[in-house]
């Protein structure tokens, strides 16, 4: 077989298993549902989300992609939501489990409070399809930066980072939500406990 066909036959191959993803890109769903167990928050917090999407970024934002055995890019690997979004809800979520009355606000409150303000968000996912196996391979990792206020006064700075592996030949629509979804789960367990600690020290 020439080279030519065997490579139209990888091709097609490839595009089959990745089949299913609707254009503009394959969107990558992270459930997620409080996991840390961390305790002794109380009082009311605020969440402080005022990041701004950049410029030509509308209802999908690309945080990777897919590439076919060739390694050339046959699908984007988007997420529905602002990552900054995305991240905000799931802390929320742990802080509220951690005991305190989280209120999500894009603006840093006029008055004295306990506030987390999320100073920078990055989502990164690829995922890479063996010309050996057809199987799909992929990475990626999260980063998070914090910054804790306490009666108007700045406590603290955090920056978090975490990455994950992992392959699967069939679910690559679901591989890239479990990466993240451990990656982001790598993040919690370091910054929540860091979060209660500094906000509820005597």
């Amino acid at each position: 077989m020439k080279r030519g066909s065997i490579k139209l036959m990888w091709g097609f191959l490839g595009l089959a298993l990745l089949a299913g993803c609707a254009a503009p890109g394959m969107n990558v769903s992270v459930g997620y549902t409080p996991f840390v167990n961390a305790t002794g928050g109380s009082g009311d917090l605020y969440l402080v989300q005022d990041m701004v999407p950049q410029i030509g970024q509308k209802a999908l934002w690309v945080i990777g992609a897919v590439k076919d055995a060739d390694g050339e890019k046959a699908n984007d690997l988007v997420v529905a939501t602002m990552p900054a979004d995305l991240i905000s809800g799931i802390l929320a979520d742990e802080l509220t489990a951690a005991g305190y009355l989280v209120k999500q606000t894009k603006s840093m409150p006029e008055q004295p409070a306990k506030v987390v303000r999320l100073s920078s968000v990055k989502l990164s996912l690829e995922e890479n399809l063996s010309p050996l196996n057809f199987k799909l391979d992929g990475k990626g990792g999260v980063s998070v930066g914090l910054e804790l206020w306490n009666r108007g006064t700045r406590l603290q700075s955090f920056d978090y980072r975490a990455s994950s592996s992992d392959a699967d030949f069939k679910d690559g629509d679901l591989l890239g939500a479990l990466i993240l979804k451990n990656s982001i789960r790598d993040v919690m367990k370091q910054a929540v406990p860091d979060i209660v600690k500094s906000l509820e020290k005597k």
